[in-house]
């Protein structure tokens, strides 16, 4: 008589493919709280590493099912195993509610303490987790905490992030890349802050020079 074959499935990894799913779909419509989805990505994804579930998936490396992922969501492996690599950081020192309640964003700032070396004092963490301080204030207070204080006593300016195609992606850093190199050349030596900061202002001062005294007396 023929044995049969038992299928054993994991509940755990049922779910943690459904949460996956899901999470993919919330991030792709671009659902409320993106940041908390990016982070509870991370730990899903950590967790998928950690248990070997993609194998059971019909993936033959680890790498292959991130491949999916990446192509579902539109977006480089760099970035997500940055999300991973962010998570995986700052737990267990963090609980996983309040790394999902800070959001991907503070989250990676967050993690640059500790890879400098440093322990995340408390009042850093209170700034993290709490809602009324936005990523451009938390930021200037973790490069503070690194001592990557702004010399000039300025407030950290954050302008924003959108979507491009890798088109309009290459034509922006090719932009960038000139007007770093426009004599005078930008010291490459400078802090990254500091490098964008030139990069961003001599754009700006170009376009002011042509076109804002046309615009502010009607001429155009």
């Amino acid at each position: 008589m023929s044995k049969q074959l038992t299928v054993v499935i994991d509940p755990k990894a049922v779910a943690i493919k459904e949460k996956i799913e899901l999470l993919i779909v919330q991030i792709s419509d671009n659902q409320w709280n993106l940041g908390k989805k990016f982070v509870e990505l991370g730990q899903a994804l950590l967790e998928v590493r950690s248990q070997k579930y993609w194998e059971g998936w019909g993936y033959e490396t680890f790498g292959a099912f991130i491949d999916m992922v990446t192509e579902k969501l539109d977006r480089g492996r760099a970035q997500i195993y940055g999300y991973m690599g962010t998570v995986e950081k700052l737990l267990p020192s963090i609980g996983e509610d309040q790394l999902v309640e800070m959001g991907i964003s503070k989250a990676n700032d967050l993690a640059r303490v500790i890879r400098a070396g440093k322990v995340i004092p408390p009042a850093l963490f209170a700034k993290a987790i709490d809602p009324e301080i936005d990523v451009s204030e938390f930021k200037a207070a973790v490069l503070a905490e690194i001592h990557q204080e702004n010399p000039e006593n300025g407030r950290w300016f954050d302008p924003g992030g959108f979507y491009v195609t890798p088109e309009e992606k290459e034509e922006i850093l090719r932009g960038f890349d000139i007007a770093a190199r426009t004599d005078p050349v930008i010291a490459s030596d400078l802090p990254d802050w500091a490098r964008r900061k030139e990069v961003m202002q001599r754009l700006v001062r170009e376009y002011l020079a042509t076109y804002e005294s046309a615009v502010a007396t009607g001429a155009m």
